[in-house]
Parts: C-alpha cells; structure tokens; sequence
C-alpha cells in the first residue's frame, strides 16, 4: 500500500510590499464607515456574562485581553499583521479612534489553525459582536461622562447578524442595503420595499474556487466584475459619488481573486493520503459526480457550473423561495449591474449551482447553509446527518471525515443556553437550516461498498 505524505503550505505575508495591489486594498483598507471605536472595542466585554467578564479582566495586557474578544466572537488573526496586533482579521483602525470592518470579516478565516487570506470566516459570532457594540454604545451613551460627539461619525450598526456562528445572512443584508438607495446609489426617502423576506443562515464560500466560475452566485447570477464584489460598500453613509469612486479599486480585487487558486492559498491537504485508494476514488468520482461538480485532473479538468433543479437535489429552499421579483427586478437596474446592461446580478431560478470543490477538504460546514459538518456526513443518508450539533476544535479539522470535529447535541438542550452559547450550536430544526437533500440514492447515484472512503481519499486531493 502507498502513502503520500502532504504538508501543508499556507500563504501568509510578511510586508504590505509582497501583496498583490487587490490583496493590498483589502487587506489595508475599509470601504465602509466605522461603527465602533477603540474604546468600544475594549469596553465589548461589559456586555458579556460575569464568567466570561472575569477571563477579560483576569488576562495580563491589552494583547493577552485582545485575545479573548477575538476568542469569544471567534475572530482570527491577519496574515500581514505582527503578532502583537490587537485587531483581528476583518477589522480596520482607520485612524487614532475609529474601527471598520472589512471584506475579510466574512472572506477571511482560519484552515486548520492558520489564518488564510480569502478562507472561508467560519468561526465568526457576527450577531453576538453586533448586539454587543449595540449595548456598549448604550451603555458609554448613558455614562456621566458621555461626549456627544463620541458616536456622532459613526455609521449605524451594520444589519450583519447570524443565526448560528459561522455562518451568515449575506442575501439578507444585501435586500436590505439595496432598500436604502435608489439605483444610482442616492438615499432614499423610505426604504423600498424589495421582499426583505426572514434572517437564513449561508456558509461564506471560498475565494480560491472563483477562478473557476462563470458566475458569482449560488444560483448561477452575478457576473464576476467590480461592481458585483462591492455592493457591501452600500453598508455606510458615503455618497454615490464616494461609493463609485472606489471601482478601480475593486478592479484591482477582483483581479486578485481572480488570481487566488487552491495552491497559492492553502496549498495541499495537511495529512496522510492513500494514493492506491485515491485514484479508485478518482475513477468513481468521475463516473458518479462528475456530471454535477466537473472533473479536476488532467488538460481535459473543467468545471460545469450546473444549475441543479431544487427539485432534483432537495436542499432547503427558503433562500430561492423567498426571493422576491422585487428585488430580482430592482438589482437588475442597479449601477452595481453596469446599469442594467447584461450582467444579471440576481435571479429567481429554482436551482442551486454545484459547487467547485478544490479544496472542499477546508472549507467545512457544507451545504450553502453550512448544516452539515463534514463530507463524509454530506455523502451518507440524510437522515444520519446530525440535526445540532457544535463545532469542538475549530483549530484541528477531522481529517478522516473531512471537516469540522464536532459534538451532538439536541433541539430540548441548547434551549437551556444563553443566547451566545446557543448560538454556537447549528440547529437543522430551524427555518432555512435544513440539513436534507444531495441525497445520492434519489439523485441515482449508488456508492457501492468501499466507494465513499475512496472518493474521501481521492477528495484530499483536490
């Protein structure tokens, strides 16, 4: 029998000067406005429970009680930042006071232990982090000696909020956004009314396997262009003119990601791989899933970009029926879709896009609602699939099952947790979370004895 041994190679950066210029912006730069301050930053904590409170206090140093804001929420560090940097990835000091988020609040995490540039931010608490600089804010706003002026440049509190931690409500927030402007950008009287629709949890995709796409979007929408990656500038008080300023700068990013790939990111699968029952994976893989998710070996590798029916893969579907032609409509007029002219940003198709799967070994949980932990549940019958469950060691994957180590729990137990605690539990009972559907057996598709821990082993590989 024949192993190969493969390191892993994470990309990191050691000076802004080897940074791609794409890279560069948003690695250096916010697009939005600051919504919280370095004082709030380090106040967070006044809103946490008392145990949590007295870890804060108890930690030596402003890094060491950094380190336990950025445990809480699960923030990770940055790849260009010393070690001694106070701010996590994702988050901006734009100048002496303010703080603003950036892309990588989202697109940057944490593969195995080590920080990575365009990972996906799958350990991230986004709607405790907000709710918390909410009640900071009030609470310093209250205090005998509050400044007027101390919230006065300070955007509103971002709508970016979660269900579970590790995902996101990117569509939300984006019908929200579009709500507040006007096709050119301008601010509107009264906000629009685009379908806003319910709060769904999304798992962040990663930014290695755009390359790879036609189209940016879960449902095959979306052109990959500048204006298509920068509607989040829409989170700030900029003017039109100031929003349209920043495209050649999106140029640049769009060009970076465009250049982002597997190996010059995350670099091979960090562990023991079988390579006599790779290649028997290789071959059923191609026979059995190829149709949908494409082939990855050789001159010949090409990825279909398929639309697969919701009927036929049996995913949950709020996200597609929720959708409103509102939306749809007013999107499609948007300077963010070149004014109309062609690109289609969003759709109302009811079908999903298999995914790209480089990498897929690090980018866990899966499904586009992250409802399922590893790969190995993802390809067994649905109804074992775990229905809550929490992510143990975000730092060391499951290698064997390729993804997250996790514990079971039940829907009657975590009712019995704070908010924050909760949170940290996935709950396939809810509304938008199902963790059915890629059902092989219904989709015709039978892995015969042996074949899932082969095409596991062939999956490393990519």
């Amino acid at each position: 029998m024949k192993f190969v041994l493969a390191l892993s190679i994470l990309v990191s950066f050691s000076s802004h000067a080897e940074m791609h210029p794409g890279l560069h912006n948003l690695a250096t730069k916010s697009y939005v406005t600051a919504f919280l301050t370095d004082k709030i930053w380090k106040e967070l904590p006044r809103a946490w429970d008392s145990a949590d409170r007295q870890k804060y206090e108890q930690a030596q140093g402003e890094l060491a009680r950094a380190k336990v804001i950025w445990d809480y929420y699960g923030f990770v560090k940055q790849p260009n930042r010393s070690d001694d940097s106070t701010l996590p990835m994702g988050l901006e000091r734009i100048n002496d006071e303010q703080i603003a988020m950036t892309c990588f609040i989202c697109h940057g995490g944490a593969v195995n232990g080590v920080s990575v540039f365009g990972a996906p931010g799958n350990r991230l608490d986004s709607a405790s982090f907000v709710e918390d600089v909410a009640s900071v804010r009030k609470i310093l706003k209250e205090s005998e000696n509050y400044d007027p002026q101390f919230l006065a440049p300070l955007a509103p509190l971002p709508p970016m909020q979660n269900i579970f931690k590790g995902t996101n409500n990117s569509f939300f927030d984006t019908v929200l956004l579009f709500s507040l402007r006007d096709p050119e950008l301008n601010f509107l009287p009264v906000p629009a009314d685009l379908g806003l629709g319910a709060t769904l949890p999304f798992d962040v995709p990663a930014l290695w396997n755009v390359h790879k796409k036609k189209k940016l979007y879960l449902r095959g929408s979306g052109g990959v262009t500048a204006r298509t990656i920068m509607q989040f500038t829409l989170g700030s008080i900029l003017m039109p003119e100031q929003i349209k300023a920043m495209e050649p700068d999106f140029e640049q990013v769009k060009d970076w990601i465009l250049s982002t790939n597997r190996e010059n990111t995350i670099g091979k699968f960090p562990g023991v791989i079988n390579s006599e029952l790779a290649n028997k994976g290789r071959e059923v893989f191609e026979m059995k899933c190829a149709t949908c998710h494409g082939t990855y070996d050789g001159p010949d590798a090409e990825f279909p970009g398929l639309k697969v029916s919701i009927n036929k893969i049996g995913t949950d579907r709020a996200f597609l029926d929720q959708t409103a032609q509102s939306f749809v409509d007013y999107s499609q007029r948007s300077w963010y879709n070149y004014s109309g002219q062609g690109q289609g940003l969003y759709s109302k198709v009811q079908s999903y896009v298999a995914p790209v799967l480089d990498g897929i070994w690090a980018t866990p949980p899966y499904l586009h609602n992250g409802s399922v932990p590893t790969v190995r549940a993802l390809l067994s019958a649905p109804e074992s699939r775990p229905l809550v469950w929490k992510v143990t060691d975000y730092d060391n994957y499951d290698l064997v099952n390729l993804g997250f180590a996790f514990e079971e729990s039940s829907v009657e137990a975590i009712q019995l947790f704070t908010k924050h605690e909760k949170r940290k539990f996935y709950d396939a009972s809810q509304y938008g979370a199902s963790n059915q559907g890629h059902d092989l057996k219904k989709m015709g598709v039978e892995l015969e004895e042996g074949e899932l821990d082969s095409v596991l082993e062939y999956l490393k590989t990519l």
